[in-house]
């Protein structure tokens, strides 16, 4: 590789001096730029992602003239290798379906899910600060009108039910009391010849929305700062790598590009836990961290991340594709530890099973690297199923042993040949403790029993609608009381799959107020916003279905949008 030679921009130095430099998925600034004249608009927008176009629409919605700049080479975020959902309470499928999501209680819902040490149900407020409190509120009541008004100007149609295999409605992630409609808050674009599409049809709809009003997405474009005036924000400066310009903004400038998984140092600095990467698009480094800092930006929830599981010998951290265990699949496997033992429903969903690698006992990450143990059968059976290869293929991430005690060796001899340059940064090496092959075998012949009982008593196991929606249907052998367990074969060839902590993408940064604007210490910061995953989550610490990180970021971008647009004098002139 080429050594690059690019000096570096004050600002950009400023950066590297802090100690947040991002270099990955960064444009290189050429020594000398060529001299380009300033433009103006009334609303720039940063990213091409669901929370970046929907802020256009909000934009162009009100008659505003709109720039988007792209920092990667390809439009859609990741939003474009995503499934497309949104979590929207009382959407329009609810109501068509007849189903009732009663306001007081999916504000307790959202609240409980995502502010657990502070949630009250008897207290003012749900126990939250009451910032946080009016956002939860904000959602609630706009959501749905957000994603009609979305529909109404035609810039996308989120009208389509997302259903698990067997045509039901996904359920929510947690099934608390305060959740009176744990099924249909989940929705998607209706693709072009009906039924459902994903994240690459929800882009293409809001970039065609956008195309058809001459607004130009800009890829490889990166904002780079910030013009302040008078504490306001008044422009951006842009660079594409070859120029550098100045673009005014006279209704303001809204982010929604992205969180920071992709820069180790933010990671390092702010992230709970040890992380083996990000998997969103490796454009997603912070940017805004740093322009919001010296903007005088007000920052909350710096430790928050959408929380996954990779494959150890899969990760790698600028990879432009999602590589994460979005489920794990067979009905004969458990998830154990370096000691040998469960520390988790193995059939959770994503957000919970990478949240289990935070935990810290015994003075280390006890589940820095946990390992997917199966048996054969569950090979057989689940095999083509991510991350169990098909029957009959060999794959390097596989370790394979003859019964426990043959596993344990091959598991242990395959730990000590990595060393720390050959583990993900932020994973430091693991080795399996003493007694590891006897407390697996007692482990699983305890789960064996309950297993046949069809009731897992340490995690509940098979306890929740979730867990269903993505095992899929039971294995045709499998009649027992529970169909996500089995018992396992500990006489057989045993396999087992190392998997380390992610995130999809982190969902901290600067705060917003209900319209997407920016907070500064005192007041929000006049012709800032933000949207989706770049700045504080609406959710917290939590992730209270599928479509969490979207649907906040399309109704926020749209508020943004809009507010940004009725900002700037030519558009209020035009009305």
């Amino acid at each position: 590789m080429a050594e690059n030679t690019h000096r570096l921009s004050l600002g950009e130095r400023v950066v590297e001096l802090a100690g947040v430099a991002h270099r990955p998925g960064a444009l290189p600034s050429p020594m000398a730029h060529r001299s380009v004249p300033p433009e103006e608009c009334d609303v720039l927008v940063v990213g091409s992602g669901a929370a970046a176009l929907s802020a256009a629409a909000g934009a162009l919605s009100g008659g505003g003239r709109v720039v988007v700049c792209e920092k990667g080479s390809v439009h859609g975020g990741t939003t474009a290798c995503s499934g497309g959902v949104a979590h929207i309470y009382a959407n329009s499928v609810m109501r068509a379906a007849g189903i009732d999501d009663p306001r007081d209680h999916a504000l307790g819902y959202m609240a409980r899910v995502g502010y657990p040490g502070a949630y009250d149900p008897d207290a003012p407020c749900l126990g939250l600060q009451p910032a946080d409190y009016a956002l939860l509120e904000t959602y609630y009541d706009r959501g749905a009108e957000v994603m009609g008004r979305l529909a109404d100007i035609g810039a996308v149609h989120m009208e389509a039910p997302w259903s698990t295999w067997d045509g039901q409605m996904f359920p929510d992630y947690y099934e608390f009391a305060e959740n009176r409609a744990v099924r249909g808050r989940g929705i998607q674009p209706v693709a072009p010849g009906g039924g459902a599409g994903n994240g690459g049809e929800l882009v293409r709809q809001l970039m065609d929305f956008a195309s058809q009003r001459s607004t130009e997405v800009r890829l490889e474009h990166r904002v780079v700062d910030l013009v302040l005036d008078g504490g306001e924000v008044t422009g951006a400066v842009v660079d594409d790598g070859t120029s550098r310009r100045s673009i005014r903004c006279h209704g303001g400038v809204v982010f929604g590009s992205g969180g920071f998984a992709h820069s180790p140092e933010l990671r390092q600095r702010f992230l709970h836990g040890p992380i083996a990467g990000g998997s969103g698009v490796p454009s997603n480094t912070g940017d805004l961290v740093d322009m919001g800092t010296r903007a005088g930006a007000q920052f909350g929830g710096m430790h928050n991340g959408w929380w996954n599981q990779q494959v150890l010998e899969a990760v790698d951290d600028y990879a432009n594709s999602v590589l994460d265990v979005w489920a794990v699949p067979g009905d004969s496997m458990i998830l154990v530890n370096r000691f040998g033992v469960r520390a988790i429903d193995e059939k959770r969903e994503y957000e919970s099973r990478g949240r289990v690698h935070h935990v810290f006992a015994g003075d280390e990450y006890i589940n820095r690297v946990m390992f997917m143990v199966f048996d054969q059968r569950t090979a057989q059976r689940f095999g083509g199923r991510y991350p169990i290869p098909p029957p009959g293929a060999v794959a390097d991430h596989v370790t394979t042993g003859a019964g426990v005690a043959g596993l344990t060796e091959a598991l242990g001899d395959r730990l000590r040949h990595r060393t720390i340059a050959a583990m993900p940064a932020g994973i430091a090496p693991v080795s399996l403790a003493p007694g590891f092959a006897e407390t697996l075998t007692t482990t699983i012949s305890r789960f064996n029993s309950m297993a046949e009982k069809g009731h897992d008593e340490e995690f509940g196991r098979g306890s929740k609608a979730v867990e269903f929606a993505f095992h899929g249907p039971a294995a045709p052998d499998n009649g027992l009381p529970n169909a996500l367990m089995y018992p396992i074969d500990a006489d057989g060839p045993l396999h087992a799959i190392s998997l380390v902590g992610t995130t999809f993408d982190t969902n901290s940064g600067p705060r917003i107020d209900s319209n997407g604007r920016i907070l500064g210490t005192s007041a929000p910061i006049g012709g800032l916003y933000g949207a989706g995953n770049c700045v504080d989550g609406v959710f917290g610490e939590g992730y209270p279905g599928g479509g969490s990180t979207i649907g906040p970021g399309m109704v926020f971008g749209f508020l943004a949008g809009v507010h940004a647009a009725n900002r700037s004098p030519r558009t209020r002139r035009g009305r």
